[in-house]
């Protein structure tokens, strides 16, 4: 899908039976140019490595990930 990056977060997450897991953007959190797409995970019975779908507002923007960042941050050129 034209302005969607997909990032693999390296994680394979397993929970309780009956319970699952949501992927969404950081609440009250500035916006930075891009949102995650929201999801909802089966991880109580379905084990698979976790993808995080980033979709971009403006195509001219650039876009830094650090290792240790917890959210990619970006900044304008």
């Amino acid at each position: 899908e034209d302005g969607v990056v997909q990032i693999w977060t390296g994680l394979i997450l397993k929970t309780q039976p009956n319970w699952c897991l949501q992927i969404s953007s950081c609440i009250n959190f500035p916006d930075r140019g891009f949102e995650v797409m929201n999801g909802v995970l089966d991880t109580d019975w379905m084990f698979y490595d976790i993808w995080v779908n980033l979709v971009f507002k403006n195509k001219d923007q650039c876009v830094k990930i650090r290792k240790n960042d917890s959210v990619p941050f970006s900044s304008h050129r």
